[in-house]
């Protein structure tokens, strides 16, 4: 129809021009939230499959640790029994030496009693070598231990991080509520745009066409 009436479109046309660019603002906002709840859910996965890998992985170190624990302590009661086989034949040999350096030089020959002396001199260093071997194996023992300990210790720090990647879900429901807030979002931006739209076709008021 013809044109009866025409109102300044500007301040109209100005809302619209706003709710456009509110409107590209929310889909832009829509379209991160998407990418970031994308984002949570294949990090989540893989960061838990990840953490749980890694308390087996230290669980498996804290079994092997302490298999060598049981085989420092068997090293340790076999330095021990040879060290108690060893000390009984060291007195022995004392024993010995004494005996024949307290008989009559004439019932015992000098070669005897220079055997005798040769083999309490043999015991002793037998029974000093035992005993270091003793020491050596209840320090591996120790050092042993102490691995069990420091593997323990990791398996208690893979499983914090098994706690902390099981909180994946809470924030994939957090990205998720960002996604439906957003949609909320770009609906009412839309609503602006088209009553923005409609308030400016308003401003120009036609004739019915007959």
């Amino acid at each position: 129809g013809d044109l009866l009436l025409q109102i300044d479109p500007r301040d109209f046309q100005n809302e619209v021009t706003q709710a456009e660019a509110a409107v590209a603002a929310a889909n832009a906002r829509l379209q991160a939230a998407e990418t970031n709840v994308q984002l949570v859910q294949a990090n989540t996965s893989a960061t838990l499959g990840e953490a749980n890998a890694q308390v087996q992985q230290e669980q498996a170190g804290v079994e092997q640790e302490q298999a060598a624990v049981s085989v420092a302590e068997s090293q340790v009661a076999s330095a021990q029994a040879d060290v108690a086989a060893a000390q009984a034949e060291a007195t022995r040999r004392q024993a010995d030496l004494k005996r024949y350096e307290s008989l009559d030089p004439r019932a015992v020959s000098q070669q005897a009693r220079d055997a005798a002396k040769a083999a309490a001199d043999a015991a002793d260093a037998a029974l000093t070598a035992a005993r270091k071997r003793e020491t050596a194996a209840e320090a591996a023992v120790s050092e042993a231990r102490s691995r069990v300990q420091a593997a323990q210790s990791k398996v208690t720090y893979a499983s914090a991080g098994v706690q902390a990647a099981q909180t994946g879900p809470q924030q994939l429901a957090t990205a998720q509520a960002q996604v439906r807030n957003a949609q909320a979002a770009l609906a009412q931006a839309n609503a602006a745009l088209d009553a923005a739209k409609l308030n400016l076709s308003y401003s120009t008021i036609r004739a019915p066409i007959a």
